[in-house]
């Protein structure tokens, strides 16, 4: 058996024993932005011949963004800037008949569902993990909800209030927004005092809170001030 993920940094391919054991595994970085997908879907065919995938075999290819696995189509991916992608023709045009499309977050929730956490759980269950982007997957009875591809695609949502408030959760929580460098602001707030810690070694106490400098994003976005009329400017709490 073998697959592919596709993620916002790295397509991520394994191939393995239909006991689940990994007979190999390789890696490729994803082109960034894509918005025709061809960059990607070289990719993901290099990372599977190399792992020993023929023309007509059978192969997962698992991808991030809004993706409708009815129609085979990858609705929208706001890391990698497509939309409207027919992906799964566009797979099987290079790979065979035998290529299934699916969505990342999904994927990764019926597994957990079928041997992971998971296992076993009735009722609602929330799979959630943090990568380049974020989104979310909800089973219910061990079957994802899909609603054409849009049913837990969080990343996209623009916070309403609080130290946040205008951008997206992905812009804030997503694995790179949570290493880069933060702007603290030192003025009267509503928001709680926060616990900074550096390198590891210890807490302190502090009455600043903190948003994104947007200023290292992977996409270089634009930086934005956070300074308002009348405050003080940012600077470094110690």
């Amino acid at each position: 058996m073998i697959g592919v993920d596709v993620g916002g940094t790295t397509v991520k391919g394994l191939s393995l024993a239909a006991d689940g054991t990994v007979l190999a595994e390789r890696r490729a970085t994803t082109p960034s932005p894509d918005p025709t997908g061809s960059g990607v879907l070289a990719a993901v065919a290099a990372v599977a011949t190399s792992l020993g995938h023929r023309h007509g075999d059978p192969l997962g290819v698992a991808l991030p963004g809004v993706v409708d696995e009815a129609t085979g189509t990858a609705v929208q991916s706001a890391n990698l800037g497509w939309r409207d992608l027919p992906a799964l023709d566009l797979l099987r045009a290079r790979l065979g008949d035998g290529v299934v499309l699916c969505h990342d977050v999904r994927a990764g929730a019926v597994a957990e569902a079928g041997s992971g956490a998971a296992q076993g759980i009735g009722g609602v269950a929330a799979f959630v993990p943090v990568g380049t982007g974020i989104s979310a997957a909800v089973l219910v009875d061990g079957v994802p909800l899909v609603a054409g591809g849009w049913a837990g695609e969080i990343g996209q949502v623009v916070l309403a209030d609080g130290p946040f408030a205008g951008l997206r959760v992905e812009e804030v929580a997503s694995a790179p927004a949570a290493t880069e460098p933060a702007t603290l602001v030192r003025w009267p707030s509503p928001w709680p005092p926060v616990t900074l810690r550096r390198n590891g070694s210890g807490a302190k106490r502090s009455t600043c809170w903190a948003r994104p400098s947007r200023s290292s994003s992977p996409r270089s976005r634009p930086r934005r001030s956070w300074s308002a009329a009348g405050s003080p400017s940012p600077e470094t709490c110690s």
